[in-house]
């Protein structure tokens, strides 16, 4: 994704935020499972996988509620095991933003992208594939709509350019929505979604 906003860096409440690191691309681990896995330790936050085809592993920004909840997913989560679809456990890392932004600068605009929905709860984001590069975020947002209220879309771009990626996100409001969507959407239009 393009996530180039590093200009309101100064406004971010880095201190509420931390990352996960080697998520397996063939997880198919949901923003919705990642949050669950926080929660089951007691730890209110809200995860958004970033899903850099480009690179070996996804990683995850995560938003705290408060510093309370940041510090024992610090002492608590510095490691865990996601399971991969073949079947093998994978060492995941977390670490707060402080720790972290020196080795990985790009979590300054992962942290500042703050139009992201709380999607801890519900099932709202789809992703969709094999988009035509000449497709705008205005197209997709037009091709989603009928299906429901849509709280923002995203098309996946290069970070040192503007030439897309071939897939892009679409946020809805209301799970149901989403659902729709997603039984709905005509595969011979030869586009590919999937819960994001």
């Amino acid at each position: 994704m393009n996530l180039s906003v590093r200009s309101e860096a100064s406004n971010c409440p880095k201190e509420l935020y931390g990352f996960v690191y080697d998520i397996p691309k063939d997880s198919k681990l949901t923003n919705v499972e990642l949050t669950q896995i926080f929660l089951d330790q007691h730890i209110q936050c809200q995860a958004q996988i970033s899903r850099d085809e480009s690179k070996p592993f996804y990683m995850a920004r995560i938003k705290f509620n408060n510093s309370v909840h940041l510090e024992v997913a610090t002492k608590t989560l510095r490691c865990f095991k996601l399971q991969t679809e073949h079947g093998k456990d994978r060492i995941c890392r977390f670490l707060p933003y402080v720790e972290t932004l020196n080795r990985n600068p790009e979590v300054l605009d992962m942290v500042c992208l703050d139009n992201l929905p709380d999607n801890s709860h519900q099932q709202t984001n789809l992703c969709v594939k094999g988009l035509d590069e000449c497709l705008t975020e205005e197209d997709l947002h037009l091709m989603f709509q009928k299906f429901g209220e849509i709280r923002s879309v995203k098309v996946a771009k290069k970070s040192d350019s503007s030439q897309s990626l071939g897939y892009g996100f679409v946020w809805f409001a209301e799970e149901y929505a989403c659902m729709a969507a997603l039984a709905a959407w005509p595969e011979h239009l030869g586009y590919e979604c999937e819960l994001y």
